[in-house]
């Protein structure tokens, strides 16, 4: 009677944190259709509508499509790499803002010059240490290939596999044909497509990220883990991306440690490992590799954990020791970040208010002012903290993608076809982005299903529960810090991957039946 009790403490656990996440992702999905009614014209919420209702009825008709799984791969690689391909041959992005400084500073690393007094005089990359190891990375691909179409075409070979992860990662929680359906969706998403001609760090962080997190729950092995934890290391060091991951990991580890200590009683637990200790000892360990320890869940998250902290101090040691970043690879106002996202005035999204804390060099003095600014902006705000945080959450989670990182210096206004005076270059982006609001909300939608199937559903895969927590982990951290509708872009292969159980159950097992 213990052991039932304890194991749906457990149980009970894992139910309230899928509720949780369905509880904000249906809180995200009235936010979208309310400011689609609320901003668009009547004929484009209909589109939207109609659009994402066929989106359904194409999920069903991929869903029953039997294409084996090598098949699948190449089909999801090839539609990926073509048309990010074709976009970044199409569109020619200029470097703007600060991918044009981080170019600029690659640039003058790989032909030799000034780089190393751009470090120690621009207050950018004082301040913004961690943009280094991207710096790097551009210069190397320039030494070689002294074009920086190379670096734009390795972002469409980077997104493609972001692609084929996503396939692989919903592989392992569900059938072939449930995993094709999301991985196919996002091959055509709009929105990362209009990213792959900016030279933004964002592609080559979240590879290494998806590759990290594939391995860890592919293997759940410690030696696996080790190169799990170098991914997202990597991932890390091109964009500070991976604490969202790791704060998953964590959850994860102590939800695994409860099942550990809960499922069975804890002195039988006790008992055993300390009976498998002694016997280890009386036999030198012959034939107990892994057999005590190694084989747990548990030491693989931890592996991960501890390996990645490893990993990224070696790293920054490398790179003060070669003097490319003498003061380390961190960000060295991580106050600034929580000032700008806990600004009530502009819903937590960029702005030069405040911006004397920059040049603040003491760190105590920093937080004092961080403290009173954000204070002090409440109190001009005045409506109250739920207000800031449904502003801020429908901003950052329900407003529509955007095309001006990679078109605004194309001619919008520009007629594509005289017989059709309105069909402009505007036109026909406003029509893209509104079917990816469509997508947007499908997938939105079918997060919400696996959530509420991951309630109903007596048992569901382990690790699905891992994606999970990333999803919850990166919602709460954009209520502190700043937002954009760009840094959307890692979260969305979480989404397009947690959809796939909604497909697994609606589209695929009650067509069998």
């Amino acid at each position: 009677m213990e052991k039932n009790r304890n194991f749906s403490f457990i149980t009970f656990f894992q139910k309230t944190a899928c509720g949780v996440v369905a509880l904000f992702t249906l809180f995200t999905i009235w936010q979208n259709l309310d400011k689609t009614v609320q901003d668009k014209p009547v004929y484009q919420v209909v589109f939207i509508v109609t659009v994402s209702m066929l989106l359904f009825f194409g999920m069903f008709f991929l869903a029953k499509k039997k294409i084996s799984e090598k098949t699948g791969i190449v089909l999801i690689a090839s539609i990926s790499f073509i048309i990010r391909l074709f976009f970044i041959i199409s569109v020619q992005t200029p470097a703007e803002f600060d991918f044009y400084l981080l170019l600029d500073a690659a640039k003058k690393l790989y032909t030799g010059g000034g780089y190393y007094d751009l470090v120690s005089t621009n207050l950018y990359f004082t301040n913004w240490a961690y943009q280094i190891p991207f710096v790097t990375y551009e210069a190397i691909i320039l030494k070689i290939f002294h074009t920086t179409f190379a670096i734009k075409l390795l972002n469409v070979l980077f997104m493609m596999g972001i692609n084929v992860l996503i396939y692989l990662i919903c592989r392992e929680f569900v059938s072939t044909r449930a995993a094709m359906v999301p991985a196919l969706m996002y091959a055509v998403y709009p929105a990362p497509i209009f990213l792959s001609s900016v030279l933004t760090n964002q592609h080559i962080s979240a590879f290494f990220i998806f590759l990290g997190l594939y391995f860890q729950i592919r293997f759940q092995k410690m030696n696996w883990s080790i190169f799990a934890a170098l991914c997202l290391c990597i991932g890390n060091l091109m964009r500070p991306e991976a604490p969202v991951i790791l704060v998953s990991i964590a959850l994860y580890l102590l939800l695994l440690a409860g099942r550990f200590f809960f499922q069975r009683n804890i002195f039988d637990r006790i008992k055993e490992k300390i009976t498998g200790f002694k016997t280890f000892i009386k036999t030198r360990g012959k034939g107990f590799r892994h057999r005590i320890f190694a084989s747990s869940k548990v030491l693989s998250c931890l592996t991960v954990i501890i390996c990645y902290f490893i990993f990224s101090v070696m790293a920054g040691a490398t790179y003060m020791w070669s003097g490319l970043a003498p003061n380390g690879i961190s960000n060295n106002l991580p106050e600034w970040k929580f000032v700008v996202g806990l600004n009530p005035l502009t819903s937590g999204s960029y702005t030069e208010m405040n911006a004397d804390i920059l040049k603040v060099s003491d760190k105590s003095k920093r937080q004092e002012m961080m403290k009173e600014d954000i204070t002090e902006n409440f109190q001009e705000y005045g409506k109250g903290v739920w207000s800031f945080i449904e502003e801020k959450t429908r901003r950052m989670w329900a407003s529509d993608d955007t095309y001006s990182w990679s078109c605004s210096h194309m001619d919008l206004d520009r007629v594509l076809n005289q017989d059709y005076p309105k069909m402009t270059i505007r036109s026909l982006l406003d029509a893209i982005f509104a079917l990816d609001k469509a997508m947007y909300l499908v997938i939105m939608i079918s997060v919400l299903g696996s959530a509420v199937l991951s309630i109903v559903k007596r048992k569901i895969p382990s690790g699905f529960l891992l994606i999970f927590f990333i999803w919850g982990a990166a919602y709460g951290v954009y209520l502190l810090i700043e937002i954009q509708t760009r840094y959307r872009y890692v979260v969305m292969p979480v989404l397009f991957i947690l959809s796939s159980l909604f497909v697994e159950h609606f589209f695929v097992k009650r067509r069998s039946k």
